[in-house]
């Protein structure tokens, strides 16, 4: 079991970093499907999915792994260049 002060630092970080992959990719200044826009996604998500086990919020679990699939699979897209 995490201690709670460092729980909440993981979730804050998590929705930070997916509240900055949003606001960059509405000010255009990155784009989906790019590297930087999916990197911020994955680890915010995957913080916040390690955070709603801790609090053991299984839904929220299911929605952050899938949010972590989706980013992973258009990072390797683009690294295999399709």
């Amino acid at each position: 079991m995490v201690e709670e002060p460092l729980l909440t630092l993981i979730a804050v970080a998590g929705i930070g970093l997916l509240l900055l992959a949003f606001v960059l990719n509405h000010r255009k200044r990155v784009v989906r499907f790019t590297y930087t826009y999916n990197g911020l996604n994955l680890l915010g998500a995957a913080l916040l999915a390690f955070y709603a086990f801790e609090i053991n919020a299984m839904i929220f679990v299911a929605m952050q792994i899938i949010w972590v699939v989706v980013s992973a699979y258009f990072i390797v897209k683009k690294a295999v260049g399709k």
